[in-house]
């Protein structure tokens, strides 16, 4: 199979912290008619459970023109906006959640993301060894997750660590191809990538490589996850050492000092990135007694967007029929 690798990207995609100014390069700061906008917002949508709210349940000049931007932002220009400026003093996280939602909407729509059927996440720390990364306390490395948009909002902060970490993915892969050209062909060639057994969906994806970097229609996008090492132990094999030594390379300039940014998400604060072409990471974290770190999170399907290889499509509709069997399980054992 012949891989033709793409060349290097000019684009405000392909940003570095070093240049941008770290997190200062991708804040928006609310002004006092949003602020004014979102009391309103609050008041006029008091009686519609927060995830029934619609764009146009509410609508607002000042708000439609900051998502507007925010979503410029996000398809178009670095791939990332923090909207920052909200104080939450006296808020319940009901409004927050409100709040977060109502913004959500104006940039795609927001798809259920576990078995739970919850549309905003909590990422915290659960006594569950076995419970997803976002539910532990221990670091995550530079990865994608499988929706176009992903979203953060910062309710409140951990008593010691849980910075944030984002990289230009685009950046990354222009990097790679000047110092690592043959480790970047084996993240275009990929590895059979299907859900792990622990999933409980059958989906036998031997036969099918799922690429790390792959073009479409002159677009590059960046899909990692796990995955890629799961499906080697379900098999009994080992990943490629040619791709392991790839992997290494990636997270290691993801996380260079001049490329990524490195910020602590700040209670109010809310992040939104496009997950195709940035890689997020987190620090470890720790909770005093009483003080719990609580974030929210939004993952956000957009219509018409950025075109994706078929594999990684593949790969993330299988997602979504393992959280639809979560689901359905429940709702099974519900009746």
């Amino acid at each position: 199979m012949t891989i033709e690798i793409a060349a290097n990207v000019k684009h405000p995609s392909a940003w570095r912290a070093s240049e941008i100014g770290g997190k200062e390069g991708l804040t928006h700061r609310l002004g006092r008619d949003h602020v004014a906008a979102i009391e309103a917002l609050l008041a006029a949508t008091r009686d519609i459970p927060v995830c029934e709210i619609g764009r146009d349940s509410f609508r607002d000049p000042a708000l439609d023109d900051l998502m507007a931007a925010a979503r410029d932002a996000v398809m178009h220009g670095h791939g990332a906006i923090i909207l920052s400026g909200l104080d939450l003093s006296g808020r319940s996280i009901e409004d927050f959640e409100r709040i977060y939602w109502y913004l959500g909407t104006h940039l795609g729509t927001a798809v259920i993301q576990s078995g739970k059927g919850d549309l905003i996440g909590h990422v915290r720390h659960v006594s569950d060894s076995t419970a997803r990364g976002y539910l532990s306390d221990m670091e995550l490395g530079p990865h994608t997750d499988y929706h176009e948009i992903l979203s953060l909002a910062s309710f409140r902060k951990a008593s010691r660590g849980g910075q944030s970490g984002l990289s230009s993915a685009i950046t990354v892969h222009n990097e790679m191809r000047r110092s690592h050209p043959d480790l970047l062909r084996a993240l275009y060639e990929g590895y059979p990538s299907g859900l792990p057994a622990r999933y409980g969906v059958n989906e036998d994806a031997s036969d099918r490589n799922v690429p790390v970097y792959s073009v479409m229609d002159g677009e590059i996008s960046a899909f990692t996850l796990s995955f890629y090492h799961d499906a080697a132990r379900q098999r009994g094999e080992a990943l490629p050492p040619r791709l392991i030594e790839a992997f290494g390379a990636l997270r290691d300039i993801a996380s260079r000092e001049d490329i990524q940014a490195r910020f602590m998400l700040e209670p109010g604060e809310m992040m939104f990135w496009h997950n195709r072409i940035n890689f997020h990471s987190r620090t470890r974290f720790e909770n005093d007694p009483g003080v719990e770190r609580l974030l929210l999170r939004l993952w956000i399907e957009v219509p018409d967007g950025r075109p994706v290889h078929p594999q990684v499509a593949a790969s993330c509709e299988m997602i979504g029929r393992y959280h639809a069997l979560g689901l359905d399980q429940r709702a099974s054992a519900a009746a």
